[in-house]
């Protein structure tokens, strides 16, 4: 005959093996991202008012892998993972990698933010974020990621990308 608290122990683990994932806890599904070129680039040079010219300008080709890490009622945050992306222009092209992290905001004036340390032909990672802008809709991504902020010397990575499977429905 089986004792209460061995009942209470067999009651309580088939109801965490069967139970569904609580508010936040969300599936761990990776998607492979390919950036779309164009309009994806980089840029680097002189910006705004600045007296100077642009120095570089170059198009970027490749793919990140985007994790769902968190979410919530009204955000949402991914892990950027593998960020392997290439930049050819006039010179010899330049090897782009890194992580970093994207947010989408849900709540009454949606957001969508990217901050990626990117290593360029294999140097110390330099960090870049966007700015808390309108959210392209999901799952498509498309940011400006600046080096320092718009300053008039500075680096612009212009990020546009989508599923490498293709756009097949919203929600995130």
């Amino acid at each position: 005959m089986w004792s209460v608290r061995t009942l209470a122990a067999i009651v309580v683990l088939v109801s965490l093996l069967t139970a569904s994932p609580a508010h936040g806890q969300v599936p761990r599904a990776d998607t492979l991202y390919t950036l779309t070129s164009p309009p994806s680039e980089f840029v680097s040079g002189c910006f705004g008012p600045c007296e100077c010219a642009v120095t570089m300008r170059a198009t970027l080709a490749g793919s990140f892998v985007l994790h769902r890490a968190r979410s919530g009622p009204l955000l949402t945050e991914y892990d950027v993972r593998d960020v392997r992306w290439v930049a050819t222009g006039s010179g010899e092209p330049i090897e782009i990698t890194g992580a970093g992290t994207y947010r989408r905001g849900d709540g009454p004036v949606p957001f969508a933010q990217i901050e990626l340390d990117l290593s360029f032909d294999r140097a110390p990672p330099l960090h870049f974020t966007s700015r808390r802008g309108d959210a392209a809709p999901f799952p498509q991504i498309s940011a400006r990621l600046w080096l320092h902020a718009e300053a008039c010397n500075d680096s612009l990575l212009v990020v546009n990308a989508t599923p490498a499977g293709g756009i097949s429905g919203g929600g995130d």
